[in-house]
C-alpha cells in the first residue's frame, strides 16, 4: 500500500525571464502563487498554474514593454492581492496614497485594480513614468476576462444523441485554454513594484 504523503498549501514565488534579450525588462517575479509543500519540505507549483501565470501576467507584461519607446523598467515584482481580505496568507507591501492606482474598466475582467508602488518621481518625470506604467500594465485587465460560467439550468439537452455539454466545454477550452483558471482566481488586484 503506498504511503500517504501529507501536503500543505503554501504561497510561492515564481520568477520568469523575458525570452527577448534585447528588451530592457528582463524579469517578472510573481508572489503569492498557490503551491504545495510536501512532508519532505519540498515546495512546488503545479505546471498548469505556472503556465497560467506566465501566459496571463509575465508574457503580457513582456509584450507590452516592447511597445514602450524607451522602456526604463528592468525588473517587476507582482503580488497577487485580494482587496476583500486582510490576511493574504503571505506578506504584501503596504499601499498608501502616494502609490498609483489603476482601476480596470473592462466589465468581465476578474482583475479590478492594479496598485503600482511609488517610485519617488516628481513633476515631468512622474508624468512620463505614469504614462509608461499605464501602457505597460493596462493590457493585463484584458488577460483576466473570464468566459461566463455555464448556467446549470441549461443542462437540458433537446438532442440526446448530441453531447451538448461536452461540446461547449470543449469549445470553451479551445477558445481560451485558461478559462477554468480565470473563473477560479482568488485575487482581484495586483500590487506591482517596478525597478
Amino acid at each position: 500500500m503506498p504511503k500517504n504523503k501529507q501536503v500543505k498549501d503554501v504561497f510561492l514565488t515564481l520568477g520568469l525571464r523575458n525570452s527577448d534579450s534585447r528588451s530592457n525588462l528582463q524579469s517578472v517575479e510573481i508572489i503569492g502563487i498557490p503551491g504545495r509543500k510536501n512532508r519532505d519540505g519540498e515546495c512546488s507549483i503545479d505546471v498548469t498554474t505556472e503556465r497560467f501565470f506566465d501566459d496571463v501576467i509575465a508574457k503580457q507584461i513582456f509584450r507590452s514593454s516592447n511597445r514602450l519607446k524607451d522602456c526604463k523598467f528592468y525588473d517587476l515584482k507582482v503580488w497577487l492581492y485580494d482587496t476583500g481580505i486582510d490576511n493574504q496568507g503571505y506578506e504584501i507591501p503596504e499601499i498608501d496614497r502616494s502609490d498609483f492606482k489603476i482601476e480596470g474598466n473592462i466589465p468581465f475582467s476578474k482583475l479590478k485594480y492594479i496598485y503600482v508602488l511609488d517610485n519617488g518621481y516628481e513633476d515631468n518625470e512622474y508624468i512620463q513614468w505614469k504614462k509608461d506604467v499605464e501602457t505597460l500594465l493596462r493590457p493585463l485587465f484584458n488577460s483576466f476576462i473570464a468566459p461566463p460560467e455555464p448556467n446549470p439550468s441549461l443542462n437540458f439537452n433537446p438532442f440526446p444523441n448530441f453531447p451538448f455539454p461536452k461540446f461547449f466545454d470543449s469549445l470553451e477550452t479551445k477558445l481560451d485554454k485558461h478559462a477554468e483558471m480565470k473563473n477560479e482566481i482568488f485575487f482581484n488586484a495586483l500590487i506591482i513594484q517596478i525597478d
